[in-house]
């Protein structure tokens, strides 16, 4: 008897668990207030932090409240180039720096920005994985939006008051490096998601998975032999739903009502003990002889 695989497993469906230990807290910018709105603030790069389950490192700014005697720490993600004891900038006048902040209506055509916000305020969205940057295309300045490039190549048009901080992502190159070893791989996934490791199906035995072998050899020495290459592909009627997306059912192929050397382009003759011997066959299919 066969086995529920793996697809069918995650159709089911459970509550999904994010793996939130040790997690260093939400990587977004500043509250949009009124001091970025007209002005800037000025804040200091006080440490360099790794996230577990993040590629891209994290940089920790200390700004002054603008209103009270305190102070507020913010988590970015680190631009390249960034380093402890750095000044931040934030707002509508901050000068054009990497690692800086500012509005896009600010920012020139053809700038590398990241972690650009998609609506005004909502502390930034796209462009914020290690290595990533989205490029500043054009302006409108009769409806105040600007035409950015993603970094999938997709174009996209977002409000001109969306904040951008100024340079590309760190962390660039880090898929480059291999694993190397399964125990590496382990703790990868370990803090992101449970989704390793995966068996492929060809590498499983064919009672264990429906879909059977996909990479079927056709190395036939008979007719006998592609009549049983073509029944171990296939699965019963009874044996699965409509629609799961097992492989083959319903014996589609097994019950050909053509000759069988038009399925695979092969013709067959008979050879000196008897047998049928598989050749490839012409573009020019004869009609078979009348009985």
């Amino acid at each position: 008897m066969g086995r529920v695989i793996r697809a069918q497993r995650k159709g089911v469906g459970s509550v999904f668990k994010a793996h939130t230990h040790h997690r260093k807290g939400p990587a977004r910018f500043r509250s949009l207030d009124f001091g970025e709105r007209n002005g800037y603030l000025k804040g200091v790069l006080t440490e360099v932090i790794h996230d577990p389950g993040r590629g891209a490192p994290l940089a920790r700014v200390v700004f002054r409240h603008p209103f009270r005697y305190k102070k507020q720490k913010e988590l970015f993600v680190a631009a390249e180039g960034m380093y402890t004891g750095q000044f931040v900038y934030c707002g509508k006048k901050a000068t054009l720096m990497v690692e800086n902040v500012l509005p896009l209506r600010s920012i020139p055509e053809g700038a590398v920005v990241c972690n650009v916000e998609h609506h005004v305020g909502d502390r930034g969205v796209f462009a914020r994985s290690s290595g990533d940057y989205a490029i500043v295309i054009s302006h409108n300045p009769d409806n105040d939006t600007t035409r950015i490039k993603l970094p999938s190549g997709a174009k996209k048009i977002v409000p001109s008051g969306c904040r951008a901080m100024v340079g590309q992502v760190a962390g660039g190159g880090r898929t480059e490096k291999p694993l190397l070893k399964a125990g590496n791989a382990y703790h990868k996934f370990k803090v992101k998601r449970n989704c390793w490791p995966k068996v492929r199906g060809v590498a499983m035995n064919s009672g264990e998975h429906l879909q059977r072998s996909r990479q079927t050899v056709i190395t036939v020495l008979g007719l006998s032999d592609v009549k049983r290459v073509l029944k171990s592909r296939e699965i019963k009627r009874v044996a699965t739903k409509l629609g799961s997306g097992v492989g083959y059912t319903w014996g589609r192929i097994s019950t050909p009502t053509m000759p069988i050397n038009c399925l695979f382009g092969f013709t067959e003759r008979k050879g000196s003990e008897g047998g049928f011997l598989v050749s490839p066959k012409s573009n020019v299919v004869p009609a078979p002889a009348a009985v």
